[in-house]
């Protein structure tokens, strides 16, 4: 049986987030590598600002997907940039609907015109 779980983004897991949306045979490459950077400091600025920005999903403890959004608070919304599943064998298996389903119910139960 697999193991799932959702996960916000925070500090410690940063770089699991950036891992899943540049391939295993990319990270090697100079440009991939400095957009890997602008995408750490970008996240580590969006906490530091909204305290939330994205989701990881977990499956037996290893990245399977993500949701990156912006809370706007002064409209009392929440932009969705990016759901992603990278590997076509996590494919119909409802990652992308328990990402989106756990931000809902974040929003929900937190978002009172303040960021998330």
């Amino acid at each position: 049986m697999e193991s799932r779980q959702i996960e916000d983004v925070i500090t410690e897991n940063v770089d699991d987030l950036i891992r899943l949306c540049i391939t295993e045979d990319k990270r090697d490459d100079p440009l991939f590598l400095e957009g890997m950077k602008v995408k750490k400091e970008w996240v580590h600025k969006a906490l530091q600002k909204y305290k939330s920005c994205a989701k990881l999903a977990y499956m037996n403890s290893t990245p399977a997907g993500l949701i990156q959004y912006m809370p706007h608070s002064d409209e009392s919304i929440v932009e969705i940039c990016c759901i992603f599943v990278p590997d076509r064998q996590n494919h119909r298996k409802g990652i992308g609907r328990k990402l989106v389903k756990a931000l809902l119910e974040e929003v929900k139960d937190h978002f009172d015109g303040e960021p998330l």
